[in-house]
């Protein structure tokens, strides 16, 4: 067994280290850098790459990995654990979804530029430094709160497959390509670079964003718990749901005709039939029911909108079919 050098994150053996990737600075002259977490097990075994805020508002993964990553004792562990707790630092810093600097999402880039937009130079010191040499990757996530906790995998990618059912939650969502996957630049997400490079990786989706959540946070601590027992870094049992179900197909959203005020009469997870009522819109002028929302085709709720307020053509409800 050898060291574990990572930016500046140096670990020997049974070591954990903390560091930073240096990527560049911005005009103040501040620099930016990145931090990671290392673990080096004692005993030999897998490498796994696990990051958090790509997203800047995306914080309940953050805690989630903290929790794990200072229990862990590194004596215990077998093989690697590389972790980028805030890998937008710069969304991050400035409470947004986005990287404000160039107006970019993070993770629309990967595998990034090393002379790029400040987006695609962060994105590639994280995939050259910390990235590499990954065996397993998970990419934590989070949507809305009014979004069903739920794994992302690619469709036909057996082994990110297995990785999603390791992870635990309840729902797996198959993400198919088409045209929506095409104009969303999907391609340069992180999870899609590193499969496209072999290493098996999953998004988990868990709760809203710019706020903690008990439930979220603790769903994301025992999906981490589970993929490193199942992976053999830990001793210990897979805590998983009493049934997984697959979504594909989860693109499907259905918008608001008239603007007013959503009312969701379906909740996230549920499964729904074909012209079932999912929610109704009604004006705040008058009280009447303006919109009725109902669902195209048999499918599962994946998430409503989480302000009520909408306009024409707004996103209320985002419908997946059971695969």
């Amino acid at each position: 067994m050898s060291e574990l050098r990572i930016g500046t994150a140096v670990a020997r053996p049974g070591e954990r280290a903390f560091g930073a990737l240096e990527v560049g600075s911005l005009a103040d002259g501040s620099q930016i850098e990145i931090p990671v977490v290392v673990i080096n097990g004692a005993q030999p075994g897998k490498r796994l790459y696990i990051q958090a805020a790509v997203h800047g508002i995306e914080v309940n993964p953050l805690e989630s990995l903290r929790r794990v990553l200072l229990d862990l004792d590194p004596a215990e562990v077998s093989g690697q654990i590389v972790a980028v707790p805030v890998a937008n630092v710069i969304g991050f810093r400035m409470r947004d979804r986005r990287t404000l600097v160039d107006g970019e999402d993070m993770n629309r880039v990967w595998p990034g530029r090393p002379d790029g937009s400040i987006s695609e130079r962060m994105a590639h010191v994280i995939y050259t430094q910390a990235v590499a040499g990954a065996d397993l990757l998970i990419d934590l996530h989070t949507g809305y709160s009014t979004m069903v906790p739920h794994t992302v995998f690619g469709e036909g990618d057996a082994r990110s497959e297995e990785l999603a059912r390791s992870f635990g939650t309840e729902f797996l969502v198959m993400e198919e390509r088409d045209d929506e996957w095409e104009r969303s630049r999907f391609s340069g997400k992180l999870r899609n670079v590193a499969v496209a490079d072999g290493i098996p990786a999953i998004t988990p989706e868990l709760g809203g964003f710019s706020r903690f959540e008990g439930a979220s946070i603790q769903a994301g601590v025992m999906g981490i718990t589970n993929v490193l027992v199942r992976y053999g870094f830990i001793r210990g049992d897979v805590i998983g749901p009493g049934r997984q179900v697959v979504i594909r197909n989860h693109l499907t959203r259905l918008t608001a005709t008239r603007g007013g005020v959503f009312v969701a009469t379906a909740r996230p997870g549920q499964q729904v039939w074909e012209t079932q009522e999912l929610g109704y819109i009604y004006s705040p002028a008058t009280f009447e029911i303006i919109e009725t929302v109902r669902a195209p085709f048999d499918s599962i709720v994946v998430f409503h909108a989480e302000n009520p307020v909408v306009n024409s053509g707004d996103t209320v409800v985002n419908l997946g079919r059971r695969g």
